[in-house]
């Protein structure tokens, strides 16, 4: 198994130094998409559940994700990982004058689980 990869050309940042230059980076390519009916048809080969059990199931995750990080709680799935809510804020002169009305950007955070780190640190690429 291996991750597909490609490059990319954009012009150098002006802070680089290397003035109009191209550089190129890598950008991997996905394989493809595989969506909640294809993981629950996976998953009900390798269970004794069906994959209307499993959609449930999926569906109802989602549904608990959007409750519970809404509300300010860490989600943490063993064997996947945790993913909790992060902001951007202006910086201010004081405690006092860090307000909501200075968020920005807020998003999902996900920290994957030790074994997608340890899958993360020996992944092999491949060139299309």
């Amino acid at each position: 198994m291996s991750v597909l990869y490609t490059h990319i050309a954009q012009k150098a940042p002006a802070a680089s130094g290397l003035g109009d230059q191209t550089i190129y980076y890598a950008r991997p390519v996905a394989r493809g998409v595989i969506d909640t009916q294809k993981m629950a048809w996976h998953l009900e080969k390798a269970t004794t559940l069906s994959t209307a059990d499993i959609q449930a199931a999926l569906y109802g995750l989602e549904d608990m994700m959007v409750y519970y990080l809404s509300d300010g709680y860490i989600m943490r799935f063993d064997g996947v990982g945790s993913f909790r809510i992060g902001v951007s804020s202006r910086g201010v002169s004081s405690p006092d004058l860090v307000v909501p009305a200075h968020f920005r950007d807020p998003r999902i955070l996900y920290t994957p689980a030790k074994e997608q780190k340890k899958m993360l640190r020996t992944l092999k690429f491949e060139r299309v």
